[in-house]
């Protein structure tokens, strides 16, 4: 009977500890400090004297967020993450929220392998160019070298917006979920690319913030922690059956 508990307490243990890998995640937090994003793997690029991205505390729709985020000021700034390691399938998430009054500023988002042509898998730009009080997505289409508006207002200004782009480099196609909604899926890709570590955010005359950065691979498929469980009690009394049985 001891062993039958030790047994049973081992396997709760590890039903319980047993978690999904992540690649990599941040919400700008710890070790960020205010003002500096010189923490591996970010960087920034800045266009001529302006200032690039830096880490602020959020003084724009605090009843949703107010803590520390990446800030990327107007006018031609820009930002970088690299994790290094690609991710063939998975999910590029992070909040986003764009603020300014300038009639046709720009968010460019490129994922893929690089930040420069032709390393692009999800490229866009977020802009208000359709005539609504919000902001117009326009991805960029692979065939045609330009912008096609693919969905009007389908983020409010000056208020935090979740984007969540699932994407698969095997057939080179993604999905997007807005606050958790589904747009679209089956987008192709920018380019034929294996896997995904960069992401880039430009920005032209809005100010942007963004905050709960990841890029993640699929979850583990972990059983419950009560269904493993089950399972390893069944397999032990199966097994002390037998034993008693052959004694």
């Amino acid at each position: 009977m001891k062993s039958l508990f030790t047994a049973l307490t081992a396997l709760g243990v590890l039903a319980l500890s047993a978690t999904a890998w992540a690649d990599y995640s941040t919400d700008f937090e710890s070790p960020f400090a205010t003002g500096d994003l010189s923490v591996a793997p970010w960087s920034t690029v800045a266009a001529g004297a302006n200032p690039a991205g830096s880490i602020v505390s959020s003084t724009i729709d605090t009843a949703n967020n107010n803590t520390k985020v990446l800030h990327i000021p107007g006018t031609a700034s820009a930002t970088w993450v690299d994790t290094g390691a690609g991710v063939e399938t998975g999910t590029l998430a992070f909040d986003l929220l764009m603020s300014g009054v300038a009639p046709h500023p720009t968010f460019t988002l490129i994922a893929g392998v690089s930040d420069v042509s032709g390393g692009h898998a999800v490229r866009w730009a977020i802009s208000n160019v359709a005539g609504g009080a919000d902001m117009d997505l326009r991805i960029y289409d692979p065939g045609l070298g330009t912008t096609a508006v693919v969905l009007t207002d389908f983020m409010a200004k000056d208020s935090w917006t979740n984007i969540k782009i699932d994407f698969n480099s095997v057939t080179d196609t993604y999905a997007l979920a807005v606050n958790d909604v589904p747009q679209f899926t089956g987008q192709p890709y920018w380019g034929s690319i294996s896997e995904i570590h960069r992401v880039y955010w430009g920005t032209s005359a809005y100010t942007d913030q963004i905050d709960n950065f990841s890029l993640l691979s699929p979850s583990l498929e972990i059983p419950e922690p009560a269904s493993l469980l089950l399972l390893g009690v069944s397999g032990l009394m199966v097994a002390s059956r037998r034993k008693r049985a052959t004694a």
